[in-house]
């Protein structure tokens, strides 16, 4: 697995408002949906109800998805098995994005992960909120 680098096309200055709900609100559509709504590294968060952020010094870093999703058909096997021997299933879906096959690597409850940092503290905080 490796991450891919992404630009989601966003002024910098467009950034603030996926953290105040009114803004969030008002925001045009190319913007609410110029983010990524898969797991990703930094950027804006893809909320799945309305902004739930923590105030600074707090800053969002990580959005994890439910799913894993690949970029061309896996391997065919039906399963993957992790490093402890957990077993899941990579199941097929109808190509409403450029990803077809995914692969389920946690239980949100058909939701979202969202992980802030406070690099102030010390030691450095993590905050994990979850929404689905």
């Amino acid at each position: 697995m490796q991450w891919l680098e992404k630009d989601d096309g966003l002024p910098q200055q467009k950034y603030k408002d996926f953290f105040d709900y009114d803004a969030w609100l008002k925001m045009s559509e190319q913007d609410f949906n110029a983010g990524s709504h898969h797991t990703k590294l930094g950027g804006a968060p893809d909320w799945l109800q309305a902004p739930e952020a923590p105030n600074a010094p707090w800053r969002f870093v990580l959005q994890i998805d439910e799913n894993f999703y690949f970029r061309t058909q896996p391997a065919p096997s039906e399963h993957v098995r992790d490093a402890h021997g957990n077993e899941y299933s990579i199941y097929h879906f109808e190509k409403e994005t450029s990803y077809a096959w995914a692969i389920s690597i946690a239980n949100f409850g058909v939701g979202r992960a969202y992980v802030f940092l406070n690099s102030e503290a010390h030691p450095p905080q993590g905050m994990f909120l979850w929404q689905r």
